[in-house]
Formats: structure tokens, sequence, C-alpha cells
């Protein structure tokens, strides 16, 4: 019986997982690197000239506080004269 029989049998293994790895990120990698186009859109059931038409904004009314303290003071104003 060889003294270190065992160390080796056990590299030689850890060796071959090793490549094993190896050769599987080298397929993983080639994998990667294949171009797949998105197929084309179907122009016949989507009209690309058509925009979405948006509603237009209204306007709410609105009231300041300058305009409501003007005329407080405007009546004020009339008051002393």
């Amino acid at each position: 019986m060889k003294p270190f029989s065992s160390v080796e049998a056990r590299t030689q293994e850890m060796m071959q997982r090793q490549d094993q790895r190896v050769r599987d990120v080298i397929e993983e990698e080639q994998k990667l690197r294949q171009f797949h186009a998105q197929p084309m859109p179907d122009m016949y059931l989507v009209d690309p000239f058509k925009k979405p038409h948006q509603d237009t904004t209204k306007a709410m009314p609105y009231s300041l506080r300058v305009d409501s303290r003007g005329q407080e003071k405007g009546k004020k104003l009339d008051e002393k004269l």
C-alpha cells in the first residue's frame, strides 16, 4: 500500500470536478454570446400612426386672498371718504 494513495485519489477527483466546472462555465458563456432577435410586431393589428387622444385640461375657478383683501380695503376706503 502506498502512503499517500488516498490523497492522490482525492486530488485527482478534485481536479476532475474543477475541469467540469470550467467546461460548464465556458458552455454557459457560449450560450450567452448567441444572438436572439425579438420577433417583428404584427403591423396589421396595430396602427403605428394613430396617436392616443388626450383630453385637454379644464380650468377650475380659483380665488386669491389678495383679491378678497383688496375688496375689503376698498370698502373701508370708500367708507372713510
